[in-house]
């Protein structure tokens, strides 16, 4: 009688390499407050500030001063916020300043019976936006257009 004798798999070894990191959506540029570098730009999509702003204008925004009533900005939404396939970021104009205790990211008291909101209006077609500064990662202050 023959024994044939099964030869058993060595196990692999167990690699120490790091999961790599998720690529981000390109809708979510910004995850966190300091992913928001201190002057960036962005191309414009749409026609909602023209003629001041227009389609494909690369807009430059900067963190150096705190936008005022009349002043336009980026509204940026906190990821968790973003629809599927939504924009994480609008740039609009800003109609009241932001409340002054207000500082990004902001977060309510659950005791609070008063909401912080950002108001903001659009040009074509007239439209006014509230939205709760909860909600919103930051508000930067427009500085320049650069056409294309």
């Amino acid at each position: 009688m023959s024994t044939i004798a099964l030869a058993r798999p060595e196990p692999k070894a167990r690699s120490l390499r790091r999961a790599p990191k998720p690529k981000p959506l390109p809708n979510i540029p910004f995850a966190t407050f300091e992913d928001i570098p201190d002057v960036f730009a962005m191309k414009l999509s749409g026609n909602c500030l023209a003629p001041e702003l227009m389609d494909g204008d690369e807009v430059v925004f900067t963190k150096a001063d705190k936008p005022k009533a009349g002043d336009l900005a980026i509204f940026i939404l906190r990821p968790e916020r973003v629809q599927e396939g939504g924009l994480q970021c609008l740039i609009k104009r800003l109609v009241m300043e932001i409340p002054p205790w207000v500082t990004f990211p902001w977060r309510e008291s659950p005791k609070s019976e008063v909401r912080a909101l950002a108001v903001a209006v659009q040009s074509n077609p007239p439209r006014q936006y509230m939205i709760p500064c909860e909600h919103l990662l930051a508000v930067v202050k427009f500085s320049h257009v650069q056409r294309r």
